[in-house]
């Protein structure tokens, strides 16, 4: 048993923190080639909000905007909230797609 709890406790809480933030550094470098700096540039320049619908709440699992690329070319695009990043994926990131699935909408769906 430990001779000071509170500080076993802190010291637990310090390393599950660390460990989360080292493992966001890692993928991200390995998947998309950017270090948690330029993440957090990206989530700057976009005033801390989605590209698409500009919500400022991410939502998803860690609750962090996902970096958005190209699946051809890996190439990054911008960050996204869960539900836009899923969307584009549904539509197979293809423009004529959405807009298909958009002038549906205009046509069938609620009038603003």
């Amino acid at each position: 048993m430990a001779k000071n709890p509170e500080m076993a406790k802190e010291r637990r809480r310090l390393w599950r923190e660390n460990s989360k933030i080292s493992t966001k550094a890692y993928r991200l470098k390995a998947k998309y080639g950017l270090t948690l700096e330029q993440y957090h540039e990206m989530l700057l320049a976009q005033n801390n909000r989605c590209a698409i619908c500009k919500t400022d709440t991410p939502m998803g699992h860690g609750k962090v905007f996902v970096v958005d690329h190209c699946h051809a070319t890996n190439k990054v695009r911008q960050l996204l909230c869960v539900h836009c990043n899923a969307g584009l994926g549904h539509f197979k990131d293809s423009p004529w797609i959405l807009e298909a699935a958009a002038n549906y909408l205009r046509q069938h769906g609620k009038q603003p």
